[in-house]
């Protein structure tokens, strides 16, 4: 069977070196964009193929992506940049500006992963394209940035140091308890949340996501806005196999994962109506 979209395989130039990037269209002229970036560990094609396999699902959607490799990984040259707080934009700016020559879409969104998402946040006020942001995540970490512990736990600590014995007997008592550092949104994370549309796409134990989720949350009663702001969808999930994204979870995660990107990108209406509906009425009554 033929396949419905083609895929284009290319090298691009940055002032640092060259990023390995595939571009997959559909047989049409695309609706929009789609920037698929990895997280830590993975390449372009992400564990297990998931990108390859949401971009092939995309374009029967009538939707582009470009999926790439981070510098200095995979086929890619460079500098690698491996922190979140220096994740690789540039590189990434290049490559969305390079494709949006050869297809100049009004609207671009991009979907990433750990490093990734943090990457489409700092990405978001340099690429006026770029109106909506997805996450891709089984922890929350790669989002908060640590302000010290609580004031509670600081005197837990501190009385724990100083009585060992009380730490044993806490210990008994509650063996899986922990203090934990008081975390808030990183500021680009909130900028992002503020200033285009997201959804957050959590995998794990809900538990772990109630701390980013009431701060994302927090963001999306005070904005207003009638659009959908810090959305959350948490697919609940176990074991120590959660981040490599294993293929029990591929059906879920591609189906929430392409519904959110096709919504996002409207579709376009009858060739020649006009998008009033008076007009729409007068035309069918001709």
């Amino acid at each position: 069977m033929t396949p419905s979209y083609s895929e284009f395989p290319m090298f691009v130039p940055t002032t640092d070196g060259q990023i390995a990037t595939v571009l997959t269209v559909p047989q049409e002229e695309p609706r929009g964009l789609v920037i698929l970036l990895h997280g830590l560990g993975s390449g372009r094609s992400n564990l297990n193929r998931l990108w390859t396999i949401t971009g092939r699902d995309l374009a029967d959607r009538g939707l582009a992506t470009v999926r790439m490799d981070y510098p200095a990984v995979g086929d890619s040259t460079g500098t690698f940049h491996g922190q979140l707080e220096d994740p690789p934009v540039e590189e990434v700016e290049t490559v969305a500006r390079f494709i949006l020559e050869l297809l100049p879409v009004p609207r671009v969104a991009v979907v990433g992963e750990c490093l990734g998402a943090r990457t489409a946040f700092r990405l978001a006020p340099r690429l006026p394209q770029l109106s909506s942001i997805g996450v891709v995540s089984a922890s929350p970490d790669g989002l908060m940035s640590g302000m010290g512990y609580s004031r509670t736990g600081r005197m837990v600590k501190d009385a724990s140091k100083r009585m060992r014995g009380l730490r044993r007997v806490a210990r008994r008592i509650l063996p899986h308890a922990t203090v934990r550092r008081h975390q808030v949104l990183a500021p680009d994370v909130e900028q992002g949340i503020r200033s285009v549309e997201t959804r957050f796409l959590f995998v794990g134990d809900p538990v772990m996501f109630e701390e980013v989720r009431r701060a994302i949350g927090a963001i999306a009663s005070e904005s207003g806005s009638s659009a959908r702001v810090g959305e959350v969808v948490i697919l609940p999930a176990t074991g120590d196999s959660i981040g490599s994204w294993p293929r029990r979870l591929h059906p879920a995660l591609l189906e929430q994962m392409v519904e959110w990107i096709d919504q996002v990108f409207p579709r376009p209406g009858p060739i020649g109506l006009s998008a009033d509906p008076s007009a729409a009425e007068m035309v069918g009554r001709g």
